[in-house]
């Protein structure tokens, strides 16, 4: 557990932000506090990935969605899953109808993983934003208490300037987040 740091724009991008390490390199689960009083029967945003083919990935969508109906339910709350898909392809001869039918691939497939953890099919929510826009944009919409998500935390040389989702999603947001690993 975790009281998040002061998030500003230089503060983001220290290579040594102490938030930035532990989302990267904690191998453990991580609840980071911000300043947001829970409300009774509040809403919890779960963030999934159900057409990610790696294993670690899958595994971690399992993760996510046991922990968001295990909290749920502790807490009486309104489980919100959300997913990110590609909406047009970038080729030219791609048919638009094609969106559409990725649209409900990924709603389909949503459901799916969804009802083997008894989550509500009305609360499934699909966006074309990159997934920490995404993320942030529907918490603050339904003004969560909480986010859970997977972070895989894969941190190398090349990568250690950029910000990965969670902790974008960290510093975009006030609500507490909890962030699993696989």
């Amino acid at each position: 557990m975790l009281a998040a740091s002061n998030h500003d724009f230089w503060n983001t991008y220290q290579v040594n932000s102490i938030d930035s390490y532990l989302i990267g390199c904690c191998p453990f689960p991580l609840f980071i506090i911000k300043d947001h009083q829970w409300q009774t029967d509040g809403n919890i945003l779960s963030a999934i990935e159900v057409f990610n083919s790696n294993s670690e990935h899958q595994q971690l969508t399992k993760k996510v969605l046991e922990e968001s109906a295990h909290v749920s339910q502790l807490l009486h709350g309104n489980c919100h899953t959300l997913d990110c898909y590609f909406g047009e392809n970038i080729d030219m001869y791609f048919e638009f109808s094609q969106e559409q039918s990725n649209r409900d691939n990924h709603m389909s497939m949503m459901k799916k993983h969804c009802s083997n953890y008894h989550l509500s099919f009305e609360k499934l929510h699909l966006s074309q934003d990159l997934p920490e826009d995404a993320i942030t944009q529907l918490s603050t919409s339904i003004d969560s208490e909480l986010v859970i998500l997977g972070d895989c935390g894969h941190r190398s040389l090349l990568n250690i300037f950029s910000v990965h989702v969670a902790e974008e999603v960290l510093n975009n947001m006030n609500c507490d987040l909890l962030i699993l690993k696989p």
